[in-house]
């Protein structure tokens, strides 16, 4: 029987909510700002809110004792407590609850005239600090809201979200103690475009602009920051969303100006958001026009006027050219990280590249477990100490990040390293600024203190090359014995055993990388210490230049075997045929020959590698070859290729590069030069000898996972597919033990928050305190910089390729690489291009240590590069100076 329309009695309209501190209590601090910006008569959505006492309501109705947001933020850092708040999560989203789907109903059949794209919801929790709201998952917003079916499951995601393991527990941390939720419901016309304003543009503060009609009068005053997108926004693609970005004056001036090509835009049909194609001559054109910037001007002159501080204002652009604000940020800036405070250095610099995106809950887990006890063993190995208590990792929108503050001061106990020089690895533009930061200030190295480094290192080295080979040996045992083993036969408790003695494993290959890692950090810095005696400027494109062509290399052994197969497949017609139409995903779809030979003897070599090799939950090449025939068929489009004879130019250009450093160095700092270079060259290879160990050890926990993941879904057939790879270690092994726990709302929350964070924008890769609520990149789009990685200048077409590999298939002979990450998964195509730029990444990671073995050009840590450029446009790559110039810009 059909439900009767009633007024609904608890929905408020905005404008008859009252101003005031003690809104708070009510709505939320979302909600109170828009009252506020009501009574500043600014141009605003239609608003309703749903106050707080729905949410109670629905806590107390729906929840068994104990499970209320308050009881859970007692107890969420206990087992029980993330078992409780799971449980309270399926009820608030699945629970009956007569009263709120009544008067959902009726309010969506009163502004369903008003709705042409839907409705958007947005959170407003009782937290006073947005940014605080923000960092603990709680700034949740639906939107293209249909119906109303999907609008009540809309509140009560928002609802559950203040019940997640992420926000309790960040917020526990924070010493809040009750948490309510308030949700907004906004009718939305047609949208041109969407974006945020800032009031007060946090980079560059006010800035002198000359006067109208007054000459050359200049005037400080405040610089007002937008971005923006057509439609509903741009879709996230690899933790970017193409977007414009617009500086200008109160007045509505522009001051500058980004355009970027916005090939997608966000639009809501019947059954929702979807995301259409912009057409090619339409996506270079400006989201924002003139008239909007100076409507989003009046809106902040009249926040300036009203005595507001600075604000993140969300807007719409109407199909009609009005702008309407959507909503207002207030933040103290106070939501900083756990473990963190208003002067903590954070960064991704590093990381981005083995670990792109949001790792699963498992890999997190498993991070987490070892970073201390790791990072302090391999520090301890260099005569450095880590501070106590420090929080050394820790999640940023799903995103791991590393505490710089912690590190780089352990550094300055290495003798004669210069620890600011470990900060232009930071590739952001902002070394010096996070020298400040540390109060550290350049140093000239020391001559009587170095040797002492190049003896430690030379002593380390010896030791790590015995572990090495002693480690591989056991490696090969134990890759052995996991091989032989049929995981589907053993028992509970044996199965418990293997994974208990594969993760020991993994423990032993995380100590021995770490090792490597931070030796080989080490032996660069040193080495980049000595030479800025001399060559200041240089001294980080010589460090690179004289220490490529290392040759052996494990790291770049696929790209080589795979030019193999790209050879012998071209001699092969009917498996050349196919690759090149892309008609193979399996390796039996290739009929026996030579090529399908040559595929079987490189999976078997390589086939624990992967693309985002780091991530348990991507498949191996042995499971997945469908990115190797994506690179073949790339390649047989392309010349022939000798790798033999790169990786020896390669070589060849490094030694001209050492004759010249020898002419111009005196003879001491000429024979450090040469120790270091040894040492680096040496812990380099070891370095790549455990990545490709560290791969196989992840494999082998991955197969572990999957069997328990099999048993899990058979006790539990509601569980979805790859269910293990969201429940940290220890709960695997509770999965399969004698008293198992109920894993499936944990299971389900965790997935929720995964593909949350998924969906978000990458915060900045470096940051003070607390992330921005919008970051904003770069103006400049013409040239781009980052940090040079590969020495040589090259020009030629953009071929973006994503971090799945996406787009790897149609790279053609002479094209510049386009990367997010330079996944060392994906360096076979670095051989095949004639150049390579990415996001992310620095001089030292696996990916960029790869192109410079192959004699690429490489540019990485190119920021806003992913939402730059486009796919064809002509680039001019210099890999000497770390720049970028879009030549068609």
């Amino acid at each position: 029987m059909a439900r009767s329309r009633r007024s609904s009695t608890r929905l408020l309209p905005l404008g008859e909510i009252a101003q005031g501190e003690a809104q708070l209590d009510l709505v939320g601090a979302r909600a109170a700002a828009l009252v506020e910006a009501a009574g500043l008569e600014l141009p605003l959505l239609d608003c309703w809110v749903l106050p707080f006492d729905a949410f109670d309501e629905a806590v107390e109705t729906l929840l068994p004792p104990a499970h209320d947001p308050a009881s859970l933020l007692r107890v969420i850092h206990r087992p029980r407590g993330l078992e409780r708040a799971a449980r309270a999560r399926d009820r608030l989203l699945s629970a009956p609850l007569p009263s709120l789907s009544d008067e959902l109903f009726a309010f969506w059949h009163e502004v369903e005239p008003m709705a042409e794209w839907g409705l958007a919801l947005r959170a407003s929790p009782s937290l006073a600090d947005d940014s605080v709201a923000a960092t603990a998952g709680l700034s949740v917003i639906r939107v293209g809201v249909r119906g109303p079916e999907q609008l009540e499951h809309a509140v009560r995601e928002i609802w559950a979200s203040v019940v997640h393991e992420d926000a309790l527990r960040y917020l526990r941390a924070q010493r809040v103690r009750e948490l309510e939720m308030a949700v907004l419901l906004q009718p939305l016309p047609p949208i041109r475009a969407r974006g945020v304003m800032l009031t007060r543009d946090p980079l560059h503060g006010p800035r002198r602009v000359e006067q109208p009609g007054a000459g050359i009068e200049l005037r400080l005053v405040a610089v007002r920051v937008a971005s923006a997108a057509f439609g509903l926004g741009s879709p996230v693609h690899d933790g970017v969303a193409a977007q414009d970005l617009v500086r200008f004056a109160p007045d509505g001036r522009m001051l500058e100006r980004r355009i970027v090509a916005k090939e997608h835009r966000l639009v809501v049909g019947e059954r929702g958001p979807r995301a259409v194609p912009v057409a090619a001559r339409k996506a270079t054109r400006p989201a924002l026009s003139q008239d909007s910037i100076e409507q989003l001007a009046g809106v902040a002159q009249q926040l300036d006027d009203a005595g507001r501080a600075q604000r993140d204002v969300e807007f719409v652009v109407a199909q009609g050219g009005g702008v309407r604000i959507a909503d207002i940020r207030r933040s103290h800036g106070l939501g900083y990280p756990e473990g963190g405070s208003p002067t903590t250095v954070w960064s991704r610099a590093g990381l981005g590249e083995s670990l792109s995106g949001v790792p699963s809950p498992l890999t997190w887990s498993l991070v987490d477990a070892f970073s201390r006890k790791g990072l302090e063993e391999a520090f301890g190995a260099l005569g450095c100490k880590l501070p106590r208590n420090a929080t050394l990792f820790t999640r940023v929108h799903g995103r791991f990040y590393f505490n710089l503050s912690a590190l780089v001061p352990a550094v300055a106990h290495v003798p004669g390293i210069d620890p600011a020089a470990l900060l232009d690895l930071v590739h952001d533009g902002s070394s010096d600024v996070l020298a400040g930061q540390f109060e550290l200030k350049r140093r000239r190295a020391s001559l009587a203190r170095l040797p002492v480094t190049a003896a430690r290192l030379f002593a380390q080295q010896s030791r790590l090359a015995d572990d090495l080979s002693r480690f591989e040996r056991e490696a090969t045992q134990q890759q052995a014995w996991l091989a032989e083993m049929d995981l589907a036969i053993l028992p509970d408790d044996s199965l418990i055993t293997t994974l208990r003695e594969t993760y020991q494993f993994f423990e032993r290959t995380a100590e021995l990388m770490l090792g490597c890692t931070l030796a080989t950090l080490a032996a660069h810095i040193g080495l980049k210490t000595v030479l800025s005696r001399s060559t200041p400027v240089e001294a980080e494109r010589l460090a690179q230049a004289i220490t490529a062509g290392v040759g052996e290399l494990a790291s770049a052994a696929p790209g080589v075997a795979l030019a193999h197969v790209t050879a012998i497949t071209r001699r092969d017609p009917d498996a050349a045929r196919l690759l090149g139409e892309h008609k193979v995903q399996r390796l039996a779809e290739l009929s026996e020959g030579p090529a399908r030979r040559a595929f079987s003897q490189f999976i078997e070599a390589y086939g624990d590698r992967a693309l985002r090799e780091s991530e348990l939950m991507m498949p191996r090449w042995s499971q997945d070859p469908g990115p190797l025939f994506a690179m073949v068929a790339a390649g047989l489009g392309a010349a022939p290729i000798d790798p033999e004879e790169r990786l020896s130019r390669a070589r060849v250009r490094a030694d001209g590069e050492m004759a010249a450093v020898d002419a111009r160095v005196p003879y001491v700092e000429k024979a450090l030069v040469r120790a270091f270079v040894a040492r680096w060259r040496v812990l380099a290879r070891l370095r790549e000898r455990m990545r490709v160990a560290m791969a196989r050890t992840l494999n082998m926990l991955r197969i572990v996972a999957l069997d328990v993941d099999r048993r899990m879904r058979r006790i539990d057939p509601a569980l979805p597919e790859a269910a293990a790879f969201f429940c940290t270690f220890d709960e695997l092994l509770s999965a399969v033990g004698r008293s198992r726990a109920d894993l499936g709302p944990i299971i389900r929350m965790r997935r929720a928050a995964y593909h949350r964070d998924a969906a978000a924008g990458d915060p900045p890769e470096t940051f003070v305190g607390a992330p921005p609520t919008v970051s904003l990149p770069p103006v400049g789009s013409s040239v781009l910089h980052g940090v040079a990685c590969g020495s040589g200048t090259v020009t030629g077409r953009a071929r973006l390729v994503g971090t799945r590999g996406a787009g790897a298939a149609d790279l053609e002979p002479g094209e510049i690489l386009v990367l997010r990450s330079p996944d060392v998964g994906l360096s076979p195509l670095f051989m095949m291009s004639a150049g390579v730029i990415a996001e992310l990444g620095g001089p030292l990671s696996h990916g960029g240590v790869v192109a410079r073995e192959y004699g690429v050009p490489a540019v990485v840590g190119v920021r806003g590069l992913a939402a730059t450029v486009r796919n064809g446009e002509r680039l001019r790559v210099d890999g000497d100076r770390g720049v970028v110039e879009r030549l068609d810009a």
